[in-house]
């Protein structure tokens, strides 16, 4: 996935997450990204073990839409 692809990614899973609950436990985080990309037929996603998904994730994904949720949650106070 490239920055861009990525940066997009994080920021509808965001807006997701938001909807649901200001405040998430990491799982949620977790459990709703890979329903996102799954939604979305991430082929990269489907061909990775479960090791390499939780690298990706903690590296790619886990940072970013924590800040994005965070400034969203920051707009709203």
């Amino acid at each position: 996935m490239d920055n861009r692809m990525s940066k997009q990614t994080c920021a509808a899973i965001a807006k997701r997450l938001i909807v649901k609950n200001i405040y998430l436990t990491e799982d949620q985080f977790k459990v709703e990204t890979e329903e996102y990309l799954l939604e979305n037929k991430a082929d990269f996603y489907e061909e990775m073990d479960d090791r390499d998904w939780n690298t990706y994730y903690e590296d790619k994904l886990a940072k970013p839409v924590n800040i994005f949720i965070n400034s969203i949650t920051f707009t709203l106070c």
